[in-house]
């Protein structure tokens, strides 16, 4: 099969006005038995009709819409059955599909595993927090088979970072298998090739089958979990046809849980105990975090108790009043000690750091495949519960974490953080050593403030990338419990909206995705869930997303993926209602492209 490497890329088709929409098809479109019977080895399809059903279907809807493209998950278990041994046939046969329609693509690699009770699509941000359980009890790993909701990480990633340790933990000591820690990036640990009858976590601490840490049984050098997201993005480019190569313009890079960039701070019942809307758990607690915490705590010359979490970040829920708000988070706790401020900057700049790190592999990867002018998008969490407090302490577990000045520190009224300014540097080190400005430089226990939106979008200036945040630009703080939670939803969007577009990045979207009753007992807001399918429900998420866009510079406004009702996508309804939600489709497209 020729690759862009090898034959000159087509034109690419030209880019819609206003603000393109991808329409999102479901998550496990691309996985089962259905590409068994329509897409044989050596013929993939090339026409919607040979395509399974739940992807014929949306491409349709999509195509019907006006849809700029679809955008399509590729699960790193489905795709990457064993090192290096790629399978692309499926993608290939979307791409071409959405070529014929006169649709764009927009790939999600997703390096992570499907959460329990997902319910759509697009990079993986179906997920609801949690693991997906096997038959044997555990998240993630052998024996998990492929489901609707997507696939989990492969058996023999799971088998090499179970063995060398690289889990996220949380201070009760459980694993959260969702996706791999923050140290795999630098330690070598996947095998380069199959190794027939060895198993990758064999030899223990990295070792495969006897070799030395850093080479497995072939003599080939291990992999960091960003040298596997290279070589799986290089691989993919350079399995497109020529002919159609050019249509997929956008890769969103999975970053985390669920895709996005954030620790898996907020897993409920059975794999953690968050529920909504608990502040969630901070999950360094790992062998190998805490001494990259306590290395951080050496290099800057501050106490190693500096480098601990918070005590007791509860998880709580509705039952813990006040909503098991922890001590750490409230008015003159740790968030507004020099050590408790030392630590939340230790714990976002490795998020950023770990960003700036994928979007480069990202980059490499394309440019070695000969697609120097591929779209990289970066996907951020919405977590807009508790936005309005000082602390804002449902965003800090995750990774995003807010430094207000000090002083203010806590639950104040009102009192949110505000973006840094350029630091002088005296003083001697920094909390965060990632590319982005959002971070200052300042001495031991200074009272700046931090925005890790704008660290986030420096990171992103810096390699070209989109940012997305997923769940926000639908949602609105007067629905359903947002208003019992101190949320804000609009203002979480005007916070990453204005890093965006003061570093000259695009802002993306992507829409809420429960279905129905959402997971975890999160906020089941009629106005933005649309989980009844009903035309008031779909009109006001619609009309949100266009004022949430039309606020955002023209110049700054990325692309939005919108995960269509089931009503759009053959979801058993009658024909009229059918019909009511395509015409509801294709009426939000034309606005956005209006924009």
């Amino acid at each position: 099969m020729a690759g862009v490497a090898d034959t000159p890329r087509a034109p690419p088709p030209p880019r819609p006005t206003g603000v393109p929409v991808f329409v999102a098809l479901p998550p496990g479109a691309l996985l089962g038995d259905a590409w068994v019977a329509t897409a044989p080895p050596a013929a993939p399809p090339a026409s919607g009709a040979q395509l399974p059903d739940a992807v014929a279907d949306a491409l349709a809807a999509a195509a019907a819409a006006g849809a700029a493209g679809v955008a399509v998950d590729l699960w790193w278990g489905a795709v990457e059955a064993a090192p290096r041994a790629y399978d692309w046939r499926p993608a290939v046969a979307v791409v071409r599909a959405a070529a014929a329609a006169g649709l764009g693509v927009q790939a999600n690699l997703c390096f992570h595993s499907p959460d329990a009770g997902c319910g759509g699509g697009g990079g993986g941000a179906a997920d609801g927090g949690g693991g997906v359980e096997n038959a044997e009890g555990g998240t993630g790993g052998k024996g998990q088979s492929l489901s609707a909701a997507g696939a989990p990480l492969p058996g023999w990633v799971v088998d090499a970072s179970t063995a060398a340790g690289l889990w996220h933990v949380d201070a009760q000591g459980r694993e959260h298998t969702q996706c791999l820690s923050l140290a795999a990036d630098t330690v070598p640990f996947l095998p380069s090739f199959p190794v027939k009858g060895v198993s990758a976590s064999s030899g223990g601490g990295g070792h495969v089958g006897g070799r030395s840490r850093r080479h497995n049984a072939r003599g080939a050098p291990l992999r960091t979990a960003l040298t596997a997201a290279g070589d799986a993005l290089r691989s993919f480019l350079t399995a497109l046809p020529a002919d159609v190569a050019a249509v997929v313009g956008r890769v969103q890079l999975g970053a985390g849980p669920r895709g996005e960039l954030a620790y898996p701070a907020h897993v409920p019942p059975p794999a953690g105990e968050w529920a909504y809307p608990g502040v969630g758990s901070f999950v360094c607690h790992s062998p190998r975090s805490v001494a990259a915490a306590a290395a951080a705590a050496a290099a800057a010359g501050v106490p190693l108790s500096w480098a601990t979490p918070p005590s007791v970040a509860a998880a709580g829920g509705p039952a813990v009043r006040p909503w098991g708000f922890p001590a750490w988070a409230t008015r003159g706790g740790a968030a507004a000690t020099p050590a408790g401020r030392f630590f939340l900057g230790w714990y976002a700049g490795a998020l950023v750091d770990h960003a700036d790190s994928l979007l480069r592999a990202g980059r490499v990867a394309a440019h070695e495949a000969g697609v120097g002018d591929l779209a990289l998008v970066l996907r951020l969490p919405a977590i807009p519960w508790w936005r309005n407090t000082a602390c804002r302490a449902a965003e800090a577990t995750a990774g995003l974490v807010h430094l207000p000045p000090m002083g203010d520190g806590g639950d104040g009224e009102g009192g949110t953080a505000v973006a840094a300014a350029d630091g002088d540097g005296r003083g001697g080190w920094r909390w965060a050593t990632s590319l982005g400005d959002g971070w200052r430089r300042g001495p031991v226990g200074g009272g700046w403030a931090a925005d890790p939106y704008a660290a986030v979008a420096g990171v992103a200036a810096c390699h070209g990338a989109e940012v997305c945040v997923a769940g926000a630009a639908d949602a609105r703080s007067r629905d359903g419990p947002y208003w019992t939670a101190r949320a804000g939803p609009e203002a979480l969007w005007a916070d990453v909206a204005a890093a965006a577009a003061g570093r000259a990045v695009r802002l993306g979207g992507a829409s809420t995705v429960a279905w129905g009753a959402p997971p975890a007992g999160g906020p089941a807001v009629c106005g933005h869930l649309a989980g009844c399918g009903a035309a008031a429900c779909r009109a006001v998420a619609y009309g949100q997303v266009v004022r949430s866009f039309r606020s955002v510079p023209r110049a700054a406004r990325g692309a939005y993926v919108v995960h269509p009702p089931p009503t759009a996508v053959g979801g058993g309804r009658d024909e009229e209602e059918e019909e009511a939600a395509r015409d509801a489709l294709a009426d939000f497209v034309r606005r956005m492209r209006a924009l």
